[in-house]
């Protein structure tokens, strides 16, 4: 008999899904829902459009439905961003193109 073996893929199955981010345009806060089967910790990063990362923040979010506000956005100049939500391994749960008023 012979075998043939694939290779074998490391693949990341998350199992939190971002829902929304509001209000766009943002002010001075930004609120992130979302629903998650388990504890985990966001890695929340906001970069303008030049790659310069302005916001950074780690959030502990329990099991089941949040709504997380970031709320010190005050000092973020007027502009288009990209905001990054990481899972705590790494894996990228969301990205999206955010403006600021």
């Amino acid at each position: 008999n012979t075998f043939i073996y694939s290779k074998i893929l490391m693949v990341n199955v998350t199992k939190l899904t971002v829902i929304n981010i509001h209000p766009i345009p943002f002010g001075d806060e930004l609120v992130i829902n979302t629903e998650n089967e388990y504890a985990t910790t966001l890695q929340i990063s906001i970069s303008n459009l030049s790659g310069q990362e302005v916001y950074n923040s780690e959030v502990s979010v329990p099991a089941g439905s949040n709504s997380t506000a970031l709320s010190d956005l005050g000092l973020v100049e007027k502009g288009m961003y990209i905001i990054n939500i990481k899972e705590s391994n790494g894996a990228l749960v969301s990205k999206q193109k955010i403006v600021k008023e």
